[in-house]
């Protein structure tokens, strides 16, 4: 093995959580040549630190057998909250076929909740973000995203606790280079994923917000609960409150409009933006 893979190799052992908040910053089709050439325990230990959506769109790149050697290392509750993401995508009963059987039981059950819970109707599939960064990756890491762009966005520690949350408004006129939890409210309103779904609707936080953190007995974030959703699943309508698709559009456009100003920032402090060009000079 040559000097600079060992040296690579210790680091991950040795710092897994800094070398996943790295590996996370690449793309995708980068990040599974190393998962696959190490260890299974070291790639394990990497996805663990890995955000859910991040960790599952590695699993679900790779081959079933494959995604079964890197969740295998890994606690029963790790791979869970991995696989509560990749359910999603429909490739999940082939992956649990291939793990030890305990392991792939427990999971099945951690999967299931009441029909008349949120954890039935709750989308898995989130955005957050990390406590432990700084404000400028934050703002890279929703340019990157393809997920829909809302009005909030909640914030996690390194161990999947719900920990804050912070508006579009607030990141894109924090400090660059600001910590995350520096700027971010530690107000984070949430509901069990055990709640009983009828019991919701009524909640003030529907006033102002489009959706709700969903955390598990341990505090873990683990989906979001969307206001249109719950109210279909109660059997009630919409009515006349502020928190309709129409709602949700209108963040999502807000949304498009920061990042827009966002990398026209970067555009500007990188020197790509406003260099004079001749105006005879042919470009390839």
């Amino acid at each position: 093995m040559k000097a600079t893979n060992r040296l690579t190799l210790s680091f991950l052992r040795e710092h897994p959580q800094d070398a996943a908040q790295f590996l996370q910053r690449l793309p995708l089709d980068m990040q599974l040549p190393l998962l696959l050439a190490v260890t299974a325990e070291d790639a394990a230990s990497l996805l663990e630190h890995f955000l859910p959506i991040s960790a599952a769109a590695c699993i679900q790149g790779v081959e079933p057998s494959q995604a079964a050697r890197l969740l295998t290392p890994m606690p029963v509750r790790s791979s869970a909250r991995i696989m509560a993401v990749v359910k999603q995508s429909g490739v999940v009963q082939p992956i649990l076929n291939l793990l030890p059987r305990q392991s792939a039981q427990r999971i099945r059950q951690s999967l299931r909740h009441p029909s008349a819970t949120v954890g039935a109707i709750m989308d898995r599939d989130y955005f957050a973000l990390p406590n432990d960064i700084s404000v400028a990756e934050a703002i890279k890491r929703l340019q990157r995203s393809d997920k829909p762009i809302s009005g909030e966005i909640y914030i996690i520690s390194p161990n999947f606790k719900l920990s804050g949350m912070i508006d579009l408004d607030s990141l894109f006129k924090a400090g660059r280079q600001l910590p995350l939890r520096s700027v971010m409210s530690r107000h984070s309103p949430s509901v069990s994923v055990h709640a009983r779904i009828k019991q919701l609707s009524s909640r003030q936080e529907w006033q102002h917000l489009h959706y709700l953190a969903v955390v598990d007995t341990e505090g873990e974030l683990v989906g979001m609960l969307h206001y249109p959703k719950l109210l279909q699943a109660a059997g009630e309508t919409t009515g006349d409150k502020p928190t309709t698709d129409a709602f949700g559009s209108m963040l999502s456009i807000a949304g498009l409009y920061w990042i827009a100003i966002a990398e026209l920032v970067d555009a500007i402090m990188s020197g790509r933006f406003g260099k004079s060009v001749r105006p005879n000079k042919r470009h390839p």
